[in-house]
């Protein structure tokens, strides 16, 4: 009995030393020449799109391209949006976004600032309804059918709505489950 326990235990030492990573498991992926990446997003076609503070990148056979549009400098968060193959940018100066991103001739187009609440936008939500949501300095925004939001995100039991006591507060991070929202705000708040 001795002898089949000890032949299990150095069995099972010997399977958790062989799947123990080593830092030589680990690859870089991508070398943007000292850029500091701040988000990454893969659309359609699995392409990877990096934000840096050097603007926005996309891996291209050989290596990556920097791709110019509007905002060019410093990237705050990408989200791509796979039903509408849009990836939505944004940065300190405002949002755009790029259209027909999965294949090679992307359109890009910026967002009027009197859509949104503050310029700088700091996160990127999309959910299940493919509603986009926006995080910015100064607020919410709520991008769905063609219609921009910037107040009144509160629905009561009976579907009244009102404003929101985040709805001037910076947003720095949005996410949902089980139905719920959840704003991570400037205030040290988290709403829902």
């Amino acid at each position: 009995m001795n002898l089949k326990r000890n032949f299990l235990f150095t069995l099972s030492v010997i399977f958790l030393i062989s799947c123990e990573k080593t830092p030589n498991d680990e690859s870089v992926v991508a070398n943007l020449d000292q850029a500091a990446i701040s988000s990454i997003a893969f659309d359609n076609s699995n392409t990877m799109w990096i934000g840096t503070d050097a603007g926005l990148f996309k891996s291209v056979s050989g290596g990556y391209k920097n791709i110019y549009f509007d905002a060019s400098k410093k990237i705050n968060t990408l989200k791509f949006e796979k039903t509408t193959n849009v990836l939505w940018i944004g940065t300190n100066s405002g949002l755009s976004k790029l259209t027909n991103v999965s294949n090679t001739g992307e359109i890009a187009e910026k967002i009027l600032s009197s859509n949104l609440s503050g310029d700088t936008i700091r996160s990127i939500f999309s959910d299940s309804i493919s509603a986009q949501w926006f995080g910015t300095s100064r607020g919410l925004n709520r991008f769905f059918t063609n219609n921009w939001q910037k107040s009144n995100f509160k629905k009561n039991a009976l579907g009244t709505i009102s404003a929101a006591k985040f709805e001037k507060i910076g947003v720095n991070s949005i996410a949902s489950w089980d139905g719920d929202y959840y704003i991570a705000t400037d205030g040290q708040f988290i709403y829902r």
